[in-house]
């Protein structure tokens, strides 16, 4: 009896690691249709599309003192100051958006 358990211990425990390596297949299948699908993307793209993203916003919105400090000592007028730096920002984010969706 105790040859018998151990057999049919065996073929259940065979049984269970066969059923988990088809299911273990089965995901990364899975997977690898869905990323050929276009449904998922490498985490290191994104990461590194993120970063170059958050570099062009860095570099643009750091340029914008040197940009706009000639026109701005020259005015007074505190509505007419916020309006121009407004719509710089404005325009530096567009170019950022721009930058980014050509994948600059």
């Amino acid at each position: 009896d105790a040859a018998a358990e151990q057999s049919s211990s065996g073929h259940t425990s065979f049984a269970k690691f066969r059923s988990a390596r088809e299911a273990y297949q089965a995901k990364l299948a899975q997977l690898d249709y869905e990323e050929r699908a276009g449904k998922l993307v490498r985490k290191e793209e994104i990461d590194r599309e993120a970063f170059e993203a958050a570099r062009l916003i860095r570099d643009r919105f750091l340029a914008l003192p040197q940009e706009l400090g000639g026109t701005l000592v020259g005015m007074t007028d505190e509505k007419e100051i916020i309006q121009y730096l407004r719509a710089k920002i404005r325009d530096a984010l567009m170019d950022v958006s721009n930058d980014v969706s050509l994948g600059a």
